[in-house]
């Protein structure tokens, strides 16, 4: 009906944000698509002009129209009750995984962070970011959306040497990324480091693991707040 064109589609936004963001297909009968009138007209068509069966067809497609065109939002309808916010993802964070993960880091003597799509999600995060790792001077590697978080002038931004960092750090954080062909499924990392994989999708953060790779910490959780979070322990 027309009463569930606005709740659906809250719906269905709120679907594209959850675990790893994207498209969601929403199909609408075309009878709610069409102005109330034009249905009517067109059904009406159809409907016998005679007899017993003629009562009983017109009794419930009228029925079935008056339910399927009742209850239409107004034009004014105020759409502020039906936001969907990215940041209400239901994910949390535990205390222990946050300190655990800012040991591994504070011992480190190679570190990298891979920065992808899911680490762009929330756009007052993305300055912060960059800030937090200029402070801490980690060689950083953007994949998929994240490309051009740092500008071209960034001295903690590199391009073209990811595969060679990867194989001599010992300790790597996947804000997002899948190791999937990108991470040629995990064989692109050196298997002595402590690999942090942060993703809002357990499905995508345990891909090929543990058997081509295995990560120190897996953490289901938004990359940008996870990190913001780390910097604020560290």
């Amino acid at each position: 009906t027309v009463r569930d064109i606005i709740p659906m589609m809250t719906k269905a936004i709120s679907i594209a944000y959850q675990g790893t963001p994207g498209p969601v297909f929403l199909e609408m009968p075309i009878d709610v698509l069409y102005s109330t009138q034009l249905i009517r007209r067109e059904v009406e068509k159809e409907i016998p002009k005679k007899g017993v069966m003629a009562s009983i067809v017109s009794f419930v497609v009228n029925t079935h129209l008056n339910n399927l065109c009742t209850g239409m939002p107004a034009l004014n309808y105020n759409y502020g009750n039906d936001k969907v916010d990215p940041n209400k993802d239901g994910l949390t964070l535990s205390k222990s995984n946050l300190e655990n993960v800012a040991k591994i880091l504070s011992k480190a003597k190679k570190p990298v962070i891979v920065f992808s799509s899911q680490a762009t999600l929330i756009p007052k995060n993305l300055e912060k970011m960059v800030d937090l790792v200029n402070s801490l001077k980690i060689p950083s590697f953007c994949s998929g959306m994240s490309r051009g978080l740092f500008g071209k002038e960034n001295q903690n931004f590199y391009r073209y040497c990811r595969s060679y960092a990867l194989k001599n750090s010992d300790c790597i954080i996947l804000l997002g990324i899948s190791v999937d062909f990108r991470l040629r499924y995990g064989s692109s990392m050196n298997r002595k480091a402590k690999i942090i994989m942060i993703n809002r999708s357990i499905e995508e953060a345990s891909k090929n693991s543990p058997v081509l790779w295995k990560p120190a910490k897996l953490i289901n959780y938004d990359p940008s707040n996870f990190f913001l979070k780390l910097g604020a322990t560290l």
